[in-house]
């Protein structure tokens, strides 16, 4: 068979969360794969342990110059573009001037105002804008790999050919392992683990949900992590609840081995990306509360392994949480869902997906159009 060409990833940053995946492509792509980024990672985030070093090739982009040489150098590359956005927009100029015909996408979801009110607003915007931006690129991009079911829903309604869009996940690439079972014994555990933050994360629905809490409950809430503008907040919070503990920040490699030690994972976010702590409770064979916001929630869906509840919501927290100390069962249920499902988000799994997604669409291999190992039939 003949070999791949050069693999360019285009990031404004290097990689981080999803770094597994990529490393893992790398060792069986059979050629260079390079990732050419702008900026380096904030320093808050370095600080909770996303250095981004890692084994993949990588240039420095500080200037047109310099991206524009990358592309004359590797003539036969294939382009993966994180977005449309900042400085996507000179790298795909210049490849729609070539016209390559390798060049694909991939993108999170839109960023979305949380008052219900600019919500509306904002959604005209997202379609008017992603249909434009269809209709000037959609030529040039081979593939639009947008995040998860709901990425796809939505740039397919902004335009984008449903043919062209495919279903993608960060993998965080951590190893499965089994949660401790024996959980009735004890208090029931549940954790919170990322940024400390109202308007994306939802932390401020959960401080208000525990605070509604009725007293003499046999339940642990854990807070982990280090920054975000509720810090203050979640300390007062830990001085002042019987139930609430801050831990501090957990280094990324240590992160699932941590979360098998709790029975629940909580994700309540009002906006993001792809929340990964979906991910790390699925590897940690945890259950997970969540919400559709965190987009990741399919994966909780398609496991079986938690409760997708309303976003925005202190009553639907507080409601889930004591779901759960009532029926307890559902704890060991939830973990034995989450360990089965384990093998169908490794970053071999997602890295394959993603590189038969590139040979079907730009190098012409395969004859079906390859399918998200992680979705399946519901629960």
């Amino acid at each position: 068979m003949k070999q791949r060409p050069v693999l360019i990833l285009w990031r404004d940053v290097p990689i981080d969360v999803d770094i597994k995946t990529y490393e893992y492509i790398a060792s069986v792509w059979g050629n260079d794969v390079i990732c050419c980024y702008f900026q380096e990672i904030a320093q808050e985030r370095k600080a909770v342990g996303f250095c981004g070093e890692n084994q993949i090739k990588t240039i420095r982009i500080t200037n047109r110059k310099i991206a524009v040489s990358v592309i004359e150098k590797e003539k036969n590359a294939i382009h993966i573009l994180g977005g449309f956005r900042g400085n996507m927009f000179a790298v795909l100029l210049e490849l729609k001037k070539r016209k390559s015909k390798t060049v694909g996408v991939i993108c999170e979801m839109p960023n979305l105002p949380t008052s219900e009110l600019r919500k509306g607003v904002h959604r005209l915007y997202i379609k008017a804008y992603y249909g434009l931006m269809s209709l000037y690129y959609s030529r040039v991009v081979n593939c639009f790999c947008a995040m998860g079911e709901m990425g796809v829903a939505v740039y397919n309604k902004a335009g984008w050919d449903i043919k062209k869009l495919y279903p993608y996940m960060y993998c965080s690439g951590d190893e499965g392992c089994s949660a401790t079972m024996n959980c009735q014994s004890d208090k029931i555990k549940f954790v919170y683990i990322g940024r400390f933050n109202g308007g994306s994360k939802g932390v401020d629905c959960l401080i208000d949900a525990i605070k509604k809490l009725p007293k003499g409950l046999n339940i642990c809430i854990d807070f982990v992590g280090g920054y975000g503008d509720l810090l203050q907040e979640v300390l007062n919070l830990a001085e002042n609840n019987d139930y609430v503990r801050f831990i501090g920040k957990w280094e990324p490699a240590t992160v699932v081995n941590h979360l098998s030690e709790y029975d629940v994972c909580l994700v309540p976010s009002k906006y993001d990306g792809w929340n990964l702590s979906a991910n790390h409770s699925i590897n940690a064979g945890i259950g997970c509360i969540i919400t559709p916001e965190a987009v990741s929630e399919e994966l909780i869906r398609y496991a079986g392994s938690g409760m997708v509840i309303d976003s925005n919501s202190t009553e639907a927290l507080k409601a889930a949480i004591l779901y759960v100390v009532d029926h307890p069962e559902v704890i060991m249920q939830w973990k034995q869902a989450a360990i089965a499902y384990q093998p169908r988000i490794s970053a071999k799994m997602v890295g394959d997906y993603l590189i038969d997604i590139f040979d079907y669409t730009m190098l012409n291999r395969g004859t079906e159009r390859p399918r998200a190992p992680w979705i399946g039939e519901k629960r």
